[in-house]
């Protein structure tokens, strides 16, 4: 199956040290994604519900107060709306290449969660982005909500869009039942890549026959996939660190992987791979949960 969809959440967004969104190069990205794949972008722009269950407050929170906050929480969410259709029109507006592409924007209230996971679900990609900035990583409930209710793969931009992606992809494998949904659901992009690289790491003196990379690539093959296998050796704390390095070295725009979820208290706890990922965004990557 094709991608026919991609789905765009907006949270209106912006760092305070750049007045630019950080939702547009999420755009950027899935506009270009949109064309090279031939598929329909639809743009969602959700905020929370206001009061105190949707803040997160709990019932020792004194009341008082409480009024002059949820009236700001409120009018934060009026701007951040705002913000999200303003980089909608600016960037579809402005982007020459959009042409005939069908990009839509729908605005929706309620919670994050179960909005982006009711749209999350009928749709075949989600694009975010990643962010540099430290204040900005630790809020993350659009990848959250994405990872945990849609069962998508989800794409996530770095910080600056790149102008391709997809030409050159690397391929994260443990041969894992996550990285197999993660091969299997990158297939759309693989088969129009112009390279391909399958990574598996040794870790000490550990060799694993069953994530032997040859293996992939005589499976890409069946595809018509054209890739080529590297093993790498690592030291178990080192290896997402050389994979992402790889990954580089072997000129990828793109990495795929699988994602494993440990667990979640306020935030999701992701694998390490996913989590250097995300914190240090190198390169774009596809996340397959």
């Amino acid at each position: 199956m094709g991608t026919k969809k991609i789905l765009v959440p907006l949270s209106g967004r912006f760092d305070p040290a750049d007045s630019e969104s950080l939702d547009a190069p999420a755009l950027q990205t899935a506009l270009r994604l949109a064309r090279h794949l031939e598929a329909r972008v639809e743009v969602l722009s959700v905020i929370g519900p206001v009061g105190p269950q949707a803040a997160g407050w709990i019932s020792w929170v004194p009341d008082y107060g409480m009024d002059a906050i949820l009236d700001s929480i409120e009018q934060q969410g009026a701007v951040r709306r705002k913000r999200a259709r303003k980089t909608f029109d600016a960037i579809v507006s402005s982007d020459p290449k959009v042409g005939d592409l069908e990009a839509t924007f729908i605005e929706k209230s309620g919670e994050i969660e179960a909005t982006i996971g009711a749209a999350g679900r009928l749709s075949d990609l989600i694009v975010v982005a990643s962010s540099q900035s430290r204040w900005e990583q630790p809020f993350r409930p659009i990848l959250d909500a994405a990872l945990r209710q849609t069962g998508r793969p989800i794409f996530v931009a770095p910080p600056t869009a790149p102008e391709k992606t997809g030409q050159h992809i690397a391929i994260a494998w443990n041969d894992t039942v996550q990285s197999a949904r993660a091969l299997a659901s990158a297939m759309p992009l693989l088969k129009r890549a112009a390279s391909v690289t399958v990574l598996t790491c040794r870790e000490g003196d550990a060799a694993s026959e069953r994530a032997d990379p040859d293996k992939v690539v005589a499976y890409l093959g069946l595809h018509g996939v054209l890739a080529q296998g590297r093993i790498l050796d690592a030291e178990h704390r080192q290896v997402a660190r050389d994979i992402i390095e790889a990954s580089l070295s072997e000129g990828a725009d793109l990495l795929v992987l699988g994602s494993v979820i440990h667990s979640r208290v306020q935030s999701l706890v992701y694998g390490s791979l996913t989590e250097e990922v995300l914190k240090a965004p190198k390169l774009s990557a596809l996340l397959v949960p």
